[in-house]
């Protein structure tokens, strides 16, 4: 949480969630499968490899899971 504004960041973040799970809700209600590649996937000390992105991009889409997460490596 931003040290700055604290009340202002945690109502936006808030807010945020809120708005991703009504959209994630809207697309799988209209049949649509729903992958979500998080930012630090693709960026950052614990991103994932390209290969190891695209391999699992892969899996998901020929699979039959209608939701689907692809996160950064813990650490």
């Amino acid at each position: 949480m931003p040290s700055t504004r604290p009340d202002f960041w945690k109502a936006k973040l808030a807010r945020n969630r809120e708005r991703d799970e009504e959209i994630r809700k809207s697309l799988l209600d209209a049949g649509w499968r729903v992958l979500v590649i998080w930012e630090c996937a693709l960026k950052g000390k614990y991103r994932i490899n390209l290969d190891e992105l695209f391999t699992k991009v892969t899996a998901w889409i020929r699979g039959d899971d209608l939701e689907g997460e692809i996160a950064g490596r813990p650490v």
